[in-house]
């Protein structure tokens, strides 16, 4: 039987994400897709923001594909989201508007 501190490295690393601002995102899953995208936002190379599969979304926040639709509408809905979508590539890159952000 493992260790419970065993089972803790297993599961991976633990995120965090800003508890103030889940009420004006809409709520904490907002919070936590927020916090993801402006941890990747210095990071990105693409022009038109931030590119990550809603798997990898998945694996990084424990977000579900239905829970990051809902949390994405959320972030739009306030302004704080912009979504590019490129069809040819199937992709869509997020960008954040910090300027939206109303705390």
């Amino acid at each position: 039987m493992m260790k419970p501190s065993e089972s803790l490295r297993a599961a991976g690393r633990p995120i965090a994400y800003y508890p103030k601002l889940a009420k004006p995102l809409g709520g904490v899953n907002a919070a936590i897709l927020f916090g993801h995208f402006f941890y990747w936002n210095d990071k990105t190379q693409y022009e038109s923001g931030i590119y990550r599969t809603a798997e990898e979304i998945e694996i990084e926040t424990g977000l579900s594909v239905q829970e990051q639709r809902t949390a994405r509408a959320k972030l739009r809905e306030r302004g704080v989201l912009i979504e590019t979508e490129k069809r040819i590539e199937h992709r869509i890159y997020y960008k954040l508007n910090l300027d939206a952000l109303m705390i």
